[in-house]
């Protein structure tokens, strides 16, 4: 999954947060590169209903233990980029976590103030 999409379009769509145009707010470096993974993980094949993550992403069941359940469950499908966003919203607290899975498109587009 994560490999079709390539470690390219990754770089490529993380480029502005290479920039660093956050500072040194950790946290919403980290809703940022959740944001846009997600916004990538539904564009591969066999995401579109949220894959291995769609308890989290689909079902809005925003919990740790919900996102600990979901990183178990791509380690086992091999979901290396759904792995990678389970990381991600692991870090968050649960307002953050929230405001990622309901609000990743607008936080990934630079359109909401995180």
């Amino acid at each position: 999954m994560f490999l079709s999409y390539g470690i390219d379009g990754l770089k490529n769509d993380l480029y502005i947060w290479s920039m660093n145009p956050f500072g040194d707010n950790k946290i919403v470096q980290i809703k940022f590169i959740a944001s846009v993974l997600i916004e990538k993980y539904y564009e591969q094949d066999s995401c579109g209903c949220g894959g291995s993550l769609h308890i989290v992403l689909d079902d809005k069941n925003i919990s740790n233990e919900d996102v600990l359940f979901c990183l178990k469950y791509a380690e086992e499908r091999g979901d290396l980029m759904g792995q990678l966003i389970c990381h991600q919203l692991a870090n968050l607290s649960q307002f953050d976590l929230e405001d990622v899975v309901y609000n990743y498109s607008e936080i990934a587009n630079g359109i909401s103030d995180y």
